[in-house]
């Protein structure tokens, strides 16, 4: 039989504790300051029938933040309404929480019926059926009790085990998780967590992760219903005595997961609806309290639609921006609440956790966010994908974005490459994911860009990666991911690669091929009185950075040399002035400059640097403004 998680709710001295104790004999105010007040403060717990949990939660508006806590996990609710009384402020809060949440299934208690004639008892019944209608709740089973007498007490315990009887498992096809909503140390044994299994399954001596302080902790033992056991499910109210966490502060809200398999962040968007009944308007950006889980935490809200205030009824998508790290999945339910005056402004559900950034004046924002609201899973997934632009992303990292495992994921990874939409690459032990639209995007910019540069650089032999890589000034473009696109362009024809370079499809490389010959050319007829690149440019009209580039290569592959750096010569012209050198120190011990001079006929400007070269060379040495013969031989090869 599963186990079934009952919420009690209700306004606040209505009798919830003391139906639960006449229920099942259990006093679940346990604090002494709840016994004093006679109000229930914080979360109470009651375990009946080996297979049921009824969770006791404050009725005072104070303590709301700790009823969401309670009613999060719940399979259905008993909402409590005084006879006396009838239905209050938090009875709607109540009421509107456990919407929010999803909860559907349950009845209602009209308790104290001791207290109240029969004509007035009937007046309270109409006026909650009322109530009911307008809410959604339709054709709710209402039983008329006294916990003090016991009056109708037999029929409702009845009825709650038959519920209780029929309870589905939840889904256990993903991950497992527990938000913590109570942590204590006991001696001898350390410290205990308890909370309702979430998803998932967890065993003894497995390890599990912490969150959002992402530490690792190992269960040293379960209990369910206060027997030990060896593993539990999803469903399963359950105390975990856990190793590890000596220096942790473990408190309420933090969550257990199993390893890598949910990412913390500190913003998420939703989908929210504002309570019809709100007393007044909220402002955009403004911050507020949510409630996810058994945590709490301030965050800034903002609508995507282009609004001033949020109107009561509506409904919205939002971003929610948090101060603290906050731990949740897809598809969670979370409250809205305001912070002066504290009041539940509205209820929704989690769309993502830490997304990729959506600007509000996109006009693709409204298709997003209804993917993400459709719950269509490869929609979602490929959106995802998509939007991680000109980057690769894991298996490993979908499955934590979603709360998905590996294994859920890759039939669905799979299906997209067969229609093409994504690719598929492992590495490293790893699934690595690309968008194909993303691909073909980043390909149609290459070559635009390899366009455009050859355009402004005629003579350039072709674009580097890294060249495209900055001009394309692209922050999220990966070295891997540009890489693959330029493997993919030139594979389906659309660019044409030789070494390292890349060009655009059916570019004319013989403008470019010959280009060190035509410069070569140039240096061989002007011998020792050679042009600067200024004028090489204006000579073969290219731009002047570009014949940098190519004369520079010519020295590498020594088709030029350069003189101190000044200037370039042909290195089919300097065997010539080598031969002439060799000739004059075979006759004379010194060399004036005027002898050089009357053999290349060039200036002073270039022959001062070439006399330099040489000495530096070791060929000459010099000798007041003569030179003699040094004592190394200068080749050009």
């Amino acid at each position: 039989m599963a186990h079934t998680i009952i919420g009690m709710a209700g306004h606040i001295d209505h009798g919830k504790t003391s139906l639960i104790k006449a229920l099942t004999g259990i006093e679940t105010d346990q604090l002494k300051e709840e016994k004093k007040r006679g109000i229930t403060i914080d979360l109470g717990f009651a375990y009946w029938q080996d297979h049921i949990t009824i969770i006791d939660v404050p009725g005072h508006e104070r303590f709301i933040h700790n009823m969401v806590s309670g009613v999060h996990t719940v399979d259905f609710f008993i909402l409590v309404i005084a006879a006396d009384d009838g239905v209050m402020p938090q009875t709607a809060e109540h009421l509107s929480i456990l919407n929010f949440f999803g909860i559907q299934q349950g009845l209602v208690v009209i308790n104290k019926a001791d207290l109240v004639e029969a004509d007035w008892l009937r007046l309270v019944r109409s006026d909650i059926e009322d109530f009911l209608d307008r809410r959604g709740f339709l054709d709710l089973p209402i039983f008329e009790v006294s916990a003090i007498t016991g009056q109708g007490i037999e029929p409702l315990r009845d009825f709650l085990l038959d519920m209780s009887r029929k309870v589905r498992r939840k889904r256990e096809d993903r991950p497992f998780r527990l938000n913590i909503d109570r942590s204590f140390l006991v001696g001898g044994i350390g410290l205990v967590v308890t909370g309702t299994i979430l998803s998932g399954k967890v065993n003894v001596g497995q390890e599990v992760e912490l969150l959002p302080v992402k530490k690792n902790l190992k269960v040293k033992s379960l209990q369910l219903h206060r027997h030990s056991v060896e593993s539990a499910g999803s469903g399963d109210r359950i105390a975990i005595n856990l190793s590890g966490a000596q220096k942790i502060d473990v408190s309420r809200g933090m969550v257990l997961t199993e390893f890598n398999s949910l990412e913390p962040g500190k913003t998420l968007l939703a989908r929210i609806q504002i309570m019809p009944e709100t007393p007044f308007k909220l402002k955009q950006h403004r911050r507020v309290w949510v409630h996810l889980g058994t945590t709490v935490g301030q965050a800034k809200l903002t609508a995507f639609e282009n609004i001033d205030f949020f109107e009561p009824g509506k409904t919205y998508f939002c971003r929610l921006y948090f101060a603290e790290q906050i731990t949740a999945a897809p598809g969670d339910p979370l409250i809205i609440r305001t912070i002066s005056p504290v009041h539940t402004f509205g209820g929704g559900h989690v769309l993502e956790i830490h997304p990729p950034l959506i600007r509000r004046n996109k006009d693709n924002w409204p298709k997003d966010l209804e993917i993400l609201n459709s719950g269509d899973i490869a929609l979602i997934i490929l959106r995802r994908v998509e939007n991680q632009g000109f980057r690769f992303c894991t298996a490993d990292d979908i499955g934590r974005w979603l709360f998905y495992s590996v294994s859920q994921i890759e039939p669905i990874l799979s299906a997209l490459e067969k229609k093409k939409r994504i690719i598929l690459e492992t590495k490293d032990n790893s699934v690595v994911v690309a968008a194909v639209s993303r691909l073909e995007e980043l390909i149609g910019r290459i070559e635009m860009f390899c366009q455009n540069y050859l355009q402004k650089t005629p003579g350039a032999p072709g674009v580097r990666s890294n060249q495209i890589q900055a001009g394309l000034k692209t922050v999220e473009l990966s070295e891997k991911f540009l890489l693959r696109a330029l493997n993919r362009a030139v594979a389906a024809g659309k660019l044409q690669k030789q070494d390292e370079l890349y060009l655009p499809a059916g570019t004319d490389r013989s403008s470019w091929d010959d280009l060190p010959l035509r410069i070569s050319r140039i240096y061989q007829q002007a011998r020792f009185s050679p042009p600067d690149s200024v004028e090489v440019s204006r000579l073969l009209n290219l731009p002047e950075k570009e014949i940098k580039r190519v004369s520079a290569e010519m020295v590498r592959n020594k088709k030029l040399l350069s003189v101190n750096g000044q200037f370039y010569l042909s290195t089919e012209i300097f065997p010539e002035l080598l031969n002439f050198l060799n000739q004059h120190f075979t006759e004379h011990e010194l060399l004036a400059i005027t002898h050089i001079k009357d053999f290349t006929g060039a200036s002073r400007k270039y022959l001062i640097p070439i006399m330099e070269f040489l000495d530096k060379s070791g060929y000459t040495t010099r000798v007041g403004e003569d030179r003699k013969k040094g004592l190394r031989e200068f080749t050009v090869t």
